[in-house]
């Protein structure tokens, strides 16, 4: 019985549907897994903050953010994230989660919706901009797969390995000047005579 259901043909619309699906997941793997895809949404998430820094300073720059424009280019980085997305999942699926990157960018393009394209506003739409700020964190998972940064990645990392060591040096430099300090008082302000000194009490 079920080699007869195998041998039923699909309806056309469904044999469509899983064409259609083939060929947006072959996409999906040769995008993603492709060389420039963290380099190009790197450069995708730097021409953001270059936006959202100007919707800022709209005053300054005496931008008016309502313009066609402006809501075109504010869709298209929608649309690219929104792509991005939904490319990440259909190629690395549940796993796309484990990191927090992926919810990261998950809670922004639900919220980009949401406030783009449904038209939610309020509290919600200037969570979205602070949300919209800390997406510019992907920036560092981006600049490391530019091989023109490998030295300031590597810099960087450098600098975060070595916390701990600048952490306890700061501790040993207040330890030290703690205790010249109260050697300098023991000796100096004990001290009759040095107390005396004019020179000591201008100081």
């Amino acid at each position: 019985s079920q080699s007869a259901r195998s041998d039923v043909p699909r309806p056309v619309w469904m044999r469509m549907i899983f064409r259609c699906f083939s060929a947006v997941n072959t996409v999906a793997i040769r995008v993603t897994r492709s060389g420039p895809f963290e380099p190009v949404m790197g450069v995708v998430i730097l021409l953001n903050a270059a936006t959202i820094g100007l919707e800022a300073d709209k005053a300054v720059y005496d931008i008016d953010t309502s313009s066609p424009a402006w809501s075109a280019l504010e869709h298209t980085f929608l649309s690219l994230f929104t792509i991005e997305l939904v490319f990440r999942i259909i190629v690395y699926r549940q796993s796309n989660f484990n990191s927090v990157w992926g919810w990261l960018d998950l809670v922004v393009v639900i919220s980009g919706i949401f406030t783009q394209w449904i038209g939610v506003q309020g509290a919600f739409a200037k969570n979205f901009s602070i949300l919209r700020i800390l997406r510019l964190l992907r920036l560092a998972r981006a600049i490391k797969t530019i091989p023109m940064f490998k030295t300031l990645w590597s810099l960087v990392r450098g600098l975060f390995s070595s916390i701990m060591a600048l952490v306890w040096t700061f501790v040993l430099m207040c330890l030290v000047l703690f205790m010249f300090a109260v050697a300098g008082k023991e000796l100096i302000y004990n001290d009759q005579t040095l107390r005396a000194d004019p020179v000591i009490q201008d100081l």
